[in-house]
């Protein structure tokens, strides 16, 4: 499971879109995001994971308070969403992803395959099977998907059957 969980925080770093350059201007949504991903990327490689989570938290909430309608906003939903679902809260990591999926912007292919695998992950462990499947479905099926998110969907998507006859209130399993 840990093995998992650094794979998955590894991909939320390198998904992470890092601006460069001068400061953002006071009320330019796009620039100020970039400096909290900037920020964000600079206290993954020091800060505790819990420190990590509360300072995502901190500014990408702000953030979210202060651009509520912009494009932006719905990227900072995706980037929480990545959060809460690789430390294990995944019913908020439904909610925030849903609202980067269901935002009217345009979305990066890339991102939005990622966005839907961390949804199919997080419906895996609420329990969510059959909307799990179909989204795992989905991207294994997509020919233009990147071959380790692919591959991560495909095994995924391998493990729902025994996890459907582990579940509470399924029956036993014989054995001998």
């Amino acid at each position: 499971m840990m093995k998992n969980r650094g794979m998955v925080f590894v991909l939320i770093l390198l998904t992470l879109v890092l601006a460069t350059g001068m400061p953002a201007a006071e009320g330019d949504p796009s620039g100020e995001f970039q400096e909290i991903l900037g920020k964000l990327q600079r206290q993954s490689r020091t800060a505790t994971p819990y420190a990590f989570v509360d300072q995502a938290e901190k500014l990408l909430f702000g953030f979210l308070e202060k651009y509520p309608e912009s494009p932006e906003a719905a990227k900072a939903h995706f980037t929480l969403g990545r959060v809460y679902s690789s430390i294990g809260k995944h019913k908020d990591a439904v909610e925030h992803i849903n609202n980067y999926l269901t935002a009217k912007i345009e979305r990066i292919p890339s991102h939005e395959a990622l966005a839907r695998y961390f949804l199919a992950a997080s419906h895996l462990a609420l329990e969510n099977f059959d909307t799990s499947e179909k989204l795992l479905r989905e991207l294994v099926s997509n020919d233009r998907l990147d071959r380790r998110l692919s591959e991560m969907a495909q095994r995924e998507l391998a493990r729902i059957g025994t996890l459907r006859k582990l579940g509470i209130g399924a029956p036993a399993i014989g054995f001998s």
